[in-house]
């Protein structure tokens, strides 16, 4: 029997959008997985700075973003811990959770095509493959072929050969909603009480 799948889906959510919400949905029903775990970073360890908004606020938004959406969770251990979020912490122990349960469940991390070219800069790669398979979604005008080549270059570019290759690579539509794009006023991809509580808190002005 297929063991169940559980999603994890990592980020700043700053601020969750509509992509953050219908994206991780899709892929979930393409991999047959029956949840999605929505794990809000504390800091970014690429970034190293401190987001616009607080873990407080990125964290109400994430709720109200995803309120009344089936088949989700918000994990905040990244969240409780101090200092960077790195995500090999996080797989540890949501892996041994998934094992824990009956029947034990398999973690599919799920990432988008330009977080994957970052992958020669994470810390330990190769136990990330081991305790999550890896799930790319693509973003246009990024195809499958196109993406493997500049996932092959980033290796190479780090000095390293390729040590992990995604289990798939998902072209899951477009969606142009970014929380950059957002932050600075373009678009339109916010929920209305997610857009509510922006307004109420003065962020990103």
């Amino acid at each position: 029997m297929t063991p169940p799948r559980w999603v994890v889906f990592g980020g700043s959510f700053d601020p969750p959008h509509r992509a953050h919400v219908e994206l991780p949905r899709r892929a979930a029903a393409a991999l047959g997985a029956e949840r999605v775990l929505y794990v809000p970073a504390r800091i970014n360890p690429l970034k190293q700075t401190t987001p616009p908004a607080s873990p407080e606020d990125r964290l109400a938004m994430l709720r109200l973003a995803l309120e009344g959406v089936p088949a989700v969770e918000i994990r905040t251990l990244e969240l409780e811990r101090t200092g960077p979020s790195f995500t090999v912490d996080t797989l540890r122990e949501l892996s041994a959770e998934a094992a824990g349960r009956t029947p034990p469940a398999r973690l599919v991390l799920l990432v988008g095509a330009d977080t994957a070219l970052g992958f020669p800069k994470w810390r330990a790669m190769e136990e990330i493959a081991e305790l999550a398979e890896i799930v790319v979604m693509l973003r246009p005008p990024l195809d499958a072929s196109a993406f493997r080549e500049d996932y092959a270059r980033a290796w190479r570019e780090a000095g390293r050969p390729v040590p992990i290759e995604p289990s798939r690579v998902l072209d899951l539509g477009a969606d142009a909603a970014s929380s950059t794009g957002l932050r600075e006023g373009g678009g339109d991809g916010l929920r209305p009480s997610v857009r509510a509580y922006i307004e109420s808190h003065g962020l990103y002005r």
